[in-house]
């Protein structure tokens, strides 16, 4: 007879990666602790197993499948509206607070050099759409051409 026990997986994240949560989940029979590499940086994950493994002994499993080009921060108030330019500059890049409207921080480094003129790109979840006008050693200037 086939054993259909229910396994149980918990994602560890910022708010949850600490030593009292990782005993007590693992007291209650949590199977799976879960690390979603979409919120985690690579050079991050070695300290995170590390950490479960010094209280636990429950078996990792590392998402990798939404490892992808996401923002990082957007200074910008508001919808961005059609035709509006913005600029998409690299993780790593100081942009401050003020005086940045328009600024969209992408991440992983390396991903807005990819880049080149007629770039369409999704931003975010909210259905803005840019296309890249100009690349440069300052970043990426581009135009929106779906509002969100």
């Amino acid at each position: 007879m086939q054993d259909h026990r229910i396994h149980t997986l918990c994602t560890l994240g910022p708010s949850s990666l600490d030593p009292r949560t990782i005993e007590r989940l693992s007291s209650r029979g949590v199977d799976y602790f879960r690390i979603n590499m979409s919120h985690t940086p690579v050079e991050e994950l070695r300290g995170y197993v590390d950490l479960i493994r010094r209280y636990s002994s429950t078996e990792i499993c590392i998402d990798t499948e939404g490892s992808q080009v996401r923002t990082h921060e957007i200074n910008h108030d508001g919808d961005f509206q059609i035709g509006t330019r913005i600029q998409l500059v690299s993780s790593g890049v100081e942009v401050g607070t003020e005086g940045n409207q328009g600024v969209v921080v992408i991440r992983p480094p390396g991903s807005v050099e990819q880049l080149v003129p007629g770039s369409i790109v999704a931003v975010d979840f909210n259905s803005l759409l840019v296309v890249v006008t100009d690349v440069s050693e300052q970043g990426v200037t581009a135009r929106v051409i779906n509002h969100g």
